[in-house]
């Protein structure tokens, strides 16, 4: 086994390789991002989320004009409701529910008190 000292011989150059640089001609420009679709889904999502904010300021705004000068929902004095009633209504109401109560009854005192603040805290 004798090993070949002879060198492999090259292959000519192809043309590629050998063209000369043209440094005159500019290439192509490159084709435009699809930047539009993401544009159109950012700014999609800036409405929307811009729509829910001035849906809960609105939201908002109309529950403070209409809960100004009423009682809050929920609120109820011995099984009577009184929530989104005015002060007035409220006062009205428990005095027709204290007039209608039996005059033994061990609560009614209490709703004198309550119809009492109501009256006197009337602005």
């Amino acid at each position: 086994m004798t090993r070949s000292t002879a060198r492999p011989q090259r292959q000519p150059p192809t043309e590629w390789q050998t063209r000369p640089l043209r440094r005159d001609v500019v290439p192509p420009p490159a084709p435009p991002a699809r930047r539009s679709r993401s544009l159109a889904w950012e700014a999609t999502l800036a409405l929307l989320a811009l729509a829910i904010v001035v849906a809960g300021v609105a939201t908002l705004l109309f529950l403070e004009m209409w809960l100004a000068d009423r009682i809050v929902p929920g609120v109820y004095v011995w099984d009577v409701d009184l929530g989104g009633l005015t002060r007035e209504e409220a006062a009205e109401r428990l005095v027709a529910m204290q007039q209608t109560l039996d005059p033994g009854a061990s609560h009614r005192e209490s709703i004198a008190r309550a119809v009492y603040q109501l009256v006197r805290d009337r602005v």
